[in-house]
């Protein structure tokens, strides 16, 4: 079974696509992944790792297909900082 064949038998909706649109189904696949990481900074804080106490610039992001921003940062130290620990310093 080729590609094409695969993902139009499980996504009909992309075979009918790649006839209007003339796009080919991985072109369509590829522009639904780009899509999917597209993500849009709102705006930095200046925030304190609950981990190791260093503060630092984080980005605050919307993705096009969330509902909502993000609030996740990675610290040197390792530490994941999630939203509800998130320690805006003035």
């Amino acid at each position: 079974m080729t590609f094409h064949e695969f993902i139009t038998q499980k996504y009909p909706l992309y075979a009918d696509l790649d006839i209007k649109v003339g796009l080919t189904v991985r072109q369509i696949c590829e522009l639904n992944e780009e899509y999917m990481k597209a993500e849009t900074v709102i705006k930095t804080d200046k925030i304190k790792c609950p981990g190791c106490g260093k503060v630092q610039d984080a980005e605050v992001t919307q993705h096009l297909n969330a509902p909502f921003a993000t609030y996740i940062k990675n610290c040197d130290c390792g530490y994941t900082i999630m939203e509800s620990e998130w320690d805006v310093v003035k």
